[in-house]
């Protein structure tokens, strides 16, 4: 797995703190990172607030933790003696892992970079890790008191009710 991770408005903390803070912030988050990873994995900072992971043999599930292990420990327990009044620190980081979100580095970054903008974009201070959608059309759930009933059905012994579980211009998924 590999993770994008940027530090949620840190032009902000340079121009609250001074550059001496957002260069406090930026050696106290890659700490924080570097102490809840494993020997084999690497960190990197990219530049400004941006930093890489790298996850061998990590799957989706154990990346997403990883991840919000320290997203967690930067935005809760992220405390400076003489930090600017009214400054927080949080990142927002996107997650991608091989082969369920692509098959090469380039389009691992790309999904990577990708769910970080996502990410920051929905308000920051998350993870998130997006799955490609498998399916062409967009799938749409029956509303009402009905719940989706379409038809009743009896062979022979069994009856029962044929119901929509969702549709889409391809077809209908029947339950």
């Amino acid at each position: 797995a590999i993770a994008l991770l940027d530090l949620d408005d840190f032009a902000g903390v340079n121009s609250l703190g001074g550059r001496q803070m957002g260069d406090a912030v930026l050696r106290e988050t890659a700490m924080v990172i570097r102490g809840r990873l494993r020997d084999m994995d690497l960190a990197a900072r990219l530049e400004g607030g941006h930093f890489a992971l790298l996850l061998p043999l990590t799957r989706r599930m154990g990346g997403y933790v990883a991840v919000d292990r320290i997203r967690v420990a930067v935005s809760e327990g992220f405390l400076f003696p003489g930090l600017a009044p009214g400054l927080s620190v949080s990142l927002s980081a996107g997650l991608a892992a091989f082969p369920e979100d692509g098959d090469s580095a380039p389009r691992l970054l790309d999904q990577a970079r990708s769910t970080v903008r996502w990410a920051e974009e929905s308000g920051g201070n998350q993870v998130i890790m997006r799955t490609p959608e498998r399916r062409s059309q967009v799938r749409y759930r029956p509303m009402g008191p009905a719940g989706g009933i379409c038809a009743e059905f009896s062979l022979g012994r069994r009856s029962g009710q044929v119901r929509v579980r969702e549709f889409s211009a391809a077809g209908a998924l029947l339950e």
